[in-house]
């Protein structure tokens, strides 16, 4: 098992026109961070299209965003992987036996495919206390219904998280329940322009990787796309709460650090959340 390893979040600025120019920036992202010494990338939620939830469903979006992995158009990153012996992780839209999710592919160094998450929640497409719909994904995704897995990849334990799931404790939980060290965490998230998005966003994160003793990896959208304004941000939490790295840009950047693998022992050693846990009295949570 080892003690270090190096992750890079990949964030993303706005979609371009086209899904081949959308590769070829994610390519270039690969080969950059692979050259760098990254073992493991991520990639942000929805990587190869615009956030089209940002607007009610119509089946044109439907034909156009979704499609079923692994494919021929996913070859190219698959041989990066091999070349640089790094695991990816690959947000997309899914379309699966007549179903569609928010998912994300699990990448080994080899280029194997070691299984898939899918978003489990969803935000609801119901106006805000201004009257305003953020986000239409309901309409566009089902809830995931893979569970929550662990992966192996060079013998790290990790887990994957999407956006809207950041809001809820109990899938990080279950993630360092079953030992993982490292969680990604692909979103695209919205500013609105509000100061206070941004602060709570950084809240959360730290929170998230304190409270389950885990790294943890978030590749984010940034920049102004079709109008919306998103956080970007995209950084590297250590199980203590610090930021590691953090994107400094709105545009495609690589946000690079090594981890040292034991601090995820030292972390749940000094404060052993998980063993103070009385889970007979969380039964509330289990209701629907």
């Amino acid at each position: 098992m080892m003690n270090s390893l190096r992750v890079a979040a990949l964030q993303m600025g706005p979609a371009s026109q086209t899904a081949q120019a959308v590769l070829e920036r994610m390519l270039k992202l690969i080969e950059d961070a692979g050259r760098g010494g990254a073992q493991i990338v991520c990639f942000p939620e929805l990587a190869f299209t615009p956030y089209f939830p940002s607007r009610p469903l119509n089946t044109e979006d439907r034909e156009k965003y979704f499609e079923e992995l692994p494919s021929e158009r996913i070859e190219p990153l698959l041989t990066l992987a091999r070349v640089y012996r790094l695991g990816i992780i690959l947000p997309y839209a899914e379309k699966a036996a007549g179903r569609f999710y928010n998912s994300a592919l699990i990448i080994d160094g080899e280029g194997h495919i070691c299984g898939k998450y899918r978003k489990i929640h969803l935000p609801l497409s119901q106006p805000d206390s201004r009257g305003k719909v953020r986000n239409y994904e309901d309409q566009y995704f089902r809830s995931g219904d893979l569970g929550i897995p662990v992966f192996s990849i060079d013998g790290v334990k990790i887990g994957v998280q999407i956006c809207y799931d950041r809001h809820f404790p109990e899938g990080f939980r279950v993630l360092a329940l079953q030992g993982a060290e490292v969680v990604f965490l692909p979103t695209n998230s919205p500013s609105y322009g509000l100061q206070e998005r941004r602060r709570l966003w950084e809240a959360l994160l730290t929170v998230r990787a304190y409270e389950n003793g885990i790294f943890l990896v978030v590749a984010a959208k940034a920049g102004v796309e079709n109008g919306i304004e998103y956080l970007g941000g995209s950084s590297i939490v250590s199980p203590r709460g610090d930021f590691l790295a953090q994107a400094k840009s709105n545009n495609d950047e690589i946000v690079l650090a090594e981890l040292n693998l034991d601090l995820v022992f030292e972390a749940r050693k000094d404060l052993p959340f998980q063993l103070v846990r009385r889970p007979e009295c969380y039964q509330l949570l289990c209701k629907a």
